[in-house]
């Protein structure tokens, strides 16, 4: 077999520009991010995980640079004033590492196991894969896809789709595979947080500035993203983070894409590498967090409630101290100095029955200007707080 559709030269990376959607390659997706609106793929949760991917290829393009937390902000600053992705240093960081990016390789596919084979020999279709459509296909309704559609996939699709799967994968039953584990871990690591991060006014400034590069006064640790370290076995590995990029790009499932010809036709997945999501507040920077009622677990991720518009839970976001706030929305009040209007977007997944199934995709945005983030609006943000709350009286009196 011969490796077959490199990610960074062939085109799969659904955005947008001035309302048109097309297609680039990973590498044209930094060189031209500038100019691009935004990521713009099948759901949000796709786009949030490829929107993740990309920032562990700037983490992976800037490690070594700086190693103070002046040196820090000043590589930042650096790369904001030049409002783009001059001198290709994220691609010329990805080259190096040409290999690790062929779709379907016999010895290493991106993000998946070469080899990987069931004990009984069976295997998913791609609705594996898929997340707004149903397992059972009398349930299949209102999803982005039907028909001929799901009896296979283009090469672009499978990358997006498999990128996706590591990032939300539901919990349940998985693949039982030769040299892997039964069962265990739950979903992929983003569906067990509560994703926030900041929307630019164009696919630039979006990655940078969810491009966290301090925690409180401190320089961010950055370890190498999974393509620089050996390839994965079918083993299922109980592992700990070690920094924000090893959450950024986790290898959730093991995974192998089989295909037909030039479209992707089924999929095997596996349980991959886990550990217990309690007390990353330090590591995971596009969530919020809050102690857990349950005694001595600590901090755990707060999760989106899609009964919930994002402006009823901005408590969560205005106040000044504590970790219950996302370290990426402490990183643009207390750091960037930003004092414009910015999008905050909320993304996630509510799951049912044991985590097994997806039941609703939460989605939703508010425009606020950044100095409310900040101390400069402590006073604002006060009023604001109890002005939402006055609201929430007011809603539940109605209601009665």
């Amino acid at each position: 077999m011969e490796p077959t559709f490199q990610l960074l030269d062939e085109a799969w990376i659904k955005v947008r520009k001035d309302g048109v959607l097309t297609e680039v390659s990973l590498k044209e997706v930094f060189s031209r991010a500038h100019e691009l609106d935004a990521i713009s793929g099948e759901l949000s949760t796709q786009d949030v995980a490829i929107l993740r991917l990309m920032l562990a290829g700037m983490y992976g393009a800037i490690r070594g640079r700086f190693s103070t937390f002046q040196s820090a902000m000043d590589t930042w600053h650096e790369l904001w004033a030049k409002g783009r992705f001059e001198d290709d240093f994220v691609n010329r960081y990805l080259e190096e590492y040409r290999e690790r990016f062929w779709l379907l390789h016999p010895a290493d596919p991106f993000f998946q196991v070469a080899g990987l084979e069931t004990k009984n020999k069976t295997e998913k279709d791609v609705t594996q894969m898929i997340a707004d459509v149903p397992s059972r296909s009398e349930r299949r309704f209102f999803s982005n896809m039907s028909g001929k559609a799901l009896q296979s996939l283009t090469f672009a699709e499978a990358a997006r789709w498999l990128i996706h799967l590591q990032a939300w994968d539901y919990a349940g039953k998985k693949a039982s595979v030769i040299g892997g584990a039964p069962d265990g871990g739950g979903t992929g690591w983003c569906g067990k947080l509560g994703i926030v991060f900041a929307q630019g006014r164009n696919l630039f400034e979006t990655l940078m500035y969810n491009f966290v590069l301090v925690t409180s006064q401190t320089a961010i640790s950055i370890a190498p993203p999974f393509w620089e370290k050996p390839a994965k076995t079918a083993a299922k590995e109980e592992t700990e983070p070690k920094s924000y990029v090893d959450l950024l790009a986790l290898p959730s499932r093991r995974a192998l894409l089989l295909f037909e010809g030039e479209r992707v036709t089924g999929v095997i997945a596996s349980y991959g590498d886990v550990f217990p999501k309690e007390n990353r507040q330090n590591l995971e920077q596009m969530s919020g967090w809050h102690i857990s009622s349950v005694k001595n677990q600590g901090y755990i991720p707060t999760t989106h409630n899609a009964s919930r518009c994002m402006w009823r839970d901005l408590g969560s976001i205005l106040p000044q101290q504590g970790d219950d706030r996302p370290g990426g929305v402490n990183w643009i009040a207390n750091r960037l100095k930003i004092n414009h209007v910015i999008e905050l977007c909320a993304v996630g997944y509510e799951y049912g029955a044991m985590m097994g199934v997806v039941n609703t995709m939460v989605e939703d945005s508010l425009q606020l200007n950044a100095t409310l983030l900040s101390e400069l609006g402590a006073d604002w943000a006060q009023e604001i707080i109890n002005l939402l709350s006055d609201t929430e009286k007011v809603v539940k009196a109605l209601g009665k």
